[in-house]
């Protein structure tokens, strides 16, 4: 066998990577094969008497392994070459399969289970160890075996996090009460383990533990599966802060000045309806006041719904509509008498109408709406092109896979946001381990 070859399976050995060691064996080596700093890896590797435990094995096989089979088609090859080049990839699986599981590599140790015929065996052995853990209340190593099974159940050697992810959440624009961030605590721990840990056999053994145990192993699972929970937690708690800061001011304002036009406009239209003849003049004037008074008055009631809702653009056009009516309501001062209570009342009105525009009132709008939207970014860690909430939901799976557990979508305008679900059940199992030192 050239040397080429050799460097291949003892990198792959090294690796934990039984592709790279089969690419060895092939009959031709892939291209991809050309990318690999052969050298480096297998220098690294020498310290571990990887390549003397090759040469033996090779030296052992050497007389089977002819020229037909290696490094040709194989077509002439004999039954016994090939008998042995099926012994030496066997060996290969049983030398790699524990470094792929020891370093995460669940695709290749699934590979390495195919080829030995094994899968059963290794699901079911870390299956048992984990309810073994789970018996002495050891939630980390449970909770670490039973992601290796679940792993090496999967063809794909992990879960696709970011198709089930937002898959948790494809009813909660129409029933939000199905979602697994507002089911009951003990129904949404369970959902939250088989989103995490799939794999017939491994959600079985979920099944069959105690409501208590599976909510000691949620966190624990999160973590083993997605060590970056910590950082997410970080870029969430300070979603949570922003959206929180938000509400207590540029929303409280907004509510204000929503209030504040809301009293002077039903005051106005009040002064209007119960004023004494003496107070205005009937004609065209007075029937526009009228007519523009009761419609501001429509627009701005229950608008703390709007809030509410966050229908920021909705309440956006209603001062943009109470700013376009002032040429009306100017022009039908004249319907008033000077002084009287309707005059008055407008006078205020008019002078709100200039406030709002002094202080930006639909620039203010703009700049709330952006910063709403920013708190999708900082749990991200970036915007992404579409805007698309189930774009967010998909990235955030695949960066993140325990963020799918801890937040759900809220309407903003006529679209849909990602934001914190904080209070939820299954949030505030996560959020209790999360926020312990060092997690």
């Amino acid at each position: 066998m050239d040397e080429q070859r050799k460097a291949l399976i003892v990198s792959g050995i090294h690796l934990g990577d039984i592709a790279l060691a089969l690419a060895g064996l092939a009959t031709e080596i892939p291209p991809w094969v050309a990318g690999l700093d052969l050298d480096k890896i297998k220098r690294d590797a020498e310290d571990q008497g990887i390549s003397r435990e090759v040469e033996k094995v090779l030296s052992e096989a050497a007389g089977a392994l002819d020229s037909g089979v290696l490094g040709s088609t194989a077509v002439d090859a004999s039954d016994e070459s090939r008998a042995a080049l099926q012994a030496l990839r066997q060996q290969l699986a049983e030398v790699i399969v524990e470094p792929a599981i020891a370093r995460g590599k669940f695709l290749s140790a699934t590979r390495c289970l195919e080829i030995l015929d094994q899968k059963p065996v290794y699901v079911d052995k870390y299956l048992a160890l984990a309810q073994k853990h789970v018996g002495n209340g050891a939630w980390k190593e449970a909770a670490e075996a039973l992601v290796i099974a679940s792993s090496l159940e999967l063809n794909e050697g992990t879960p696709l996090f970011h198709y089930a992810g937002p898959a948790l959440h494809e009813a909660c624009t129409a029933s939000r009460e199905k979602c697994v961030t507002a089911v009951p605590r003990e129904a949404a721990v369970l959902k939250g383990l088989q989103y995490l840990l799939e794999g017939t056999r491994t959600r079985e053994a979920i099944g069959a533990m105690t409501p208590d145990a599976r909510e000691d192993l949620l966190p624990h699972v999160a973590l083993a599966g997605d060590p970056d929970a910590g950082a997410f937690y970080r870029d969430y708690k300070q979603a949570h802060a922003d959206l929180e800061e938000i509400a207590r001011t540029d929303l409280a304002t907004l509510r204000d000045d929503l209030k504040r036009a809301a009293d002077e406009i039903g005051s106005f239209t009040s002064s209007l309806a119960g004023a004494a003849s003496g107070e205005v003049e009937r004609g065209a004037a007075l029937e526009r006041l009228l007519r523009t008074g009761n419609g501001l008055k429509k627009d701005f009631t229950d608008t703390g719904v709007l809030v509410d809702n966050l229908e920021l653009r909705r309440i956006r056009r209603r001062f943009e509509e109470l700013a376009d009516a002032r040429r009306d309501l100017e022009a039908g001062h004249t319907a008033l008498k000077k002084g009287s209570k309707p005059a008055s009342s407008l006078d205020r009105l008019l002078g709100l109408i200039d406030d709002l525009a002094k202080k930006g009132i639909t620039e203010a709008i703009d700049a709330t709406e952006e910063k709403i939207l920013a708190t999708q970014v900082t749990m991200l860690g970036r915007a992404v092109p579409s805007q698309e909430h189930w774009q967010y939901l998909r990235d955030l799976a695949f960066k993140y896979p325990v963020s799918p557990l801890m937040c759900c979508v809220r309407r903003i305008n006529a679209k849909w946001m990602v934001v914190p679900a904080w209070n939820s059940d299954v949030a505030g199992v996560l959020r209790e381990f999360l926020d312990q030192p060092g997690k």
